[in-house]
């Protein structure tokens, strides 16, 4: 694993950890808020709501904690897909290492779809 690598699966931990804190908490705050009634005002219209503000600011939170879990369950079977390209890499070049000098050039002319760039 190089560092880039490593450093992007600490930064990945990092923000799935702290926006599941963020999420967690405010749920919690939501909860404090659900049985505390609107303020009205001197004409009787709603001031302040503090639920419905709390709930406003869950449904940014929310998304932004399933996306970071939704990145981990994206990029699940990437790692083990890394580790077993880097393997048939290794036997491929341990095979070719050990074939007479001119299985390239014969593998090129019988299977040329193999050897283009795509």
């Amino acid at each position: 694993m190089t560092t880039a690598d490593k450093l992007k699966s600490i930064g990945a931990v990092a923000v799935t950890v702290i926006t599941g804190l963020i999420a967690v908490w405010w749920l919690f705050e939501v909860s404090r808020r659900l049985g505390i009634a609107p303020t009205p005002g001197p004409g009787g219209d709603i001031v302040v709501d503090e639920f419905q503000r709390a709930k406003d600011i869950l449904v940014i939170v929310l998304p932004l904690f399933t996306a970071a879990i939704g990145y981990w369950v994206g990029s699940q079977g990437t790692t083990e897909a890394k580790k077993d390209a880097d393997e048939a890499r290794d036997k491929l070049e341990a095979v070719v290492s050990e074939a007479p000098s001119d299985v390239l050039e014969r593998a090129r002319a019988k299977h040329r779809e193999a050897f283009t760039r795509r």
